[in-house]
């Protein structure tokens, strides 16, 4: 049985391409790795369907890749909160495999579990964060994130167009107004069309249009999601 699944995992993890799918794998795999490690030292499955589970979970990466193909977004939050699971079942396990008190395994299981979600930008990076892997828009995204009008103005063309505003002056004008009044800013983009902002802690969706020439935006237009 643990061969099989394994072989199975292999193969499904060299299927998924996306850092999320690969994120919620490795986690999986850690997790099954830990149960079987738990379960070779006397422990006993507390989940009745613990067993049956495992050719489901071994599909969990490339499921998530297949329902949300072109939505980083919902993939980053499915690997947040699976991720989240999968290590704290990890440490639950391998504390019941250390023989440790069974008291302590579910305490140790519950804080690794959520260190990974508060750490889980640190910890994997590349997973969740979901901006253009190249080109103006990720400049643009760095820069908001990070306050810097000047890489903003230096992702646009010198006529271009954000929003109502034209050019580097008026561009650079609203934001840094705009940066002067927030302190935590974050642009999350679920594909090459929709976006989140989350602004000091506010979260709002856009849909967005982007023209893009020479390596500059000439035109970014955004229209809030309600």
């Amino acid at each position: 049985m643990r061969l099989a699944a394994g072989l199975v995992g292999a193969v499904l993890t060299g299927c998924t391409v996306t850092p999320q799918g690969q994120s919620v794998d490795r986690a999986n795999y850690v997790d099954l790795a830990s149960t079987a490690a738990a379960l070779a030292n006397g422990a006993s499955e507390a989940n009745p369907l613990g067993l049956a589970l495992i050719p489901i979970k071994t599909f969990m990466g490339y499921g998530v890749e297949k329902m949300y193909p072109n939505d980083c977004l919902a993939r980053s939050q499915i690997a947040a909160s699976t991720n989240s699971i999968y290590y704290g079942a990890a440490a639950n396990n391998l504390v019941l495999a250390a023989s440790a008190s069974g008291a302590v395994a579910p305490v140790v299981g519950l804080a690794v579990g959520i260190t990974y979600y508060m750490l889980r930008e640190t910890i994997e990076p590349s997973v969740f964060e979901c901006i253009p892997a190249d080109g103006p828009m990720r400049s643009f995204a760095i820069a908001y994130a990070e306050g810097d009008v000047e890489g903003i103005v230096s992702s646009f063309a010198v006529g271009g167009v954000d929003g109502d505003s034209v050019g580097h002056a008026a561009i650079a004008a609203d934001y840094e107004a705009f940066f002067a009044t927030t302190s935590d800013r974050r642009m999350v983009f679920a594909n090459d069309s929709q976006v989140q902002t989350e602004v000091d802690g506010m979260y709002v969706f856009y849909n967005y249009t982007a023209d893009i020439v020479d390596g500059k935006i000439t035109n970014l237009q955004y229209e809030e999601v309600q």
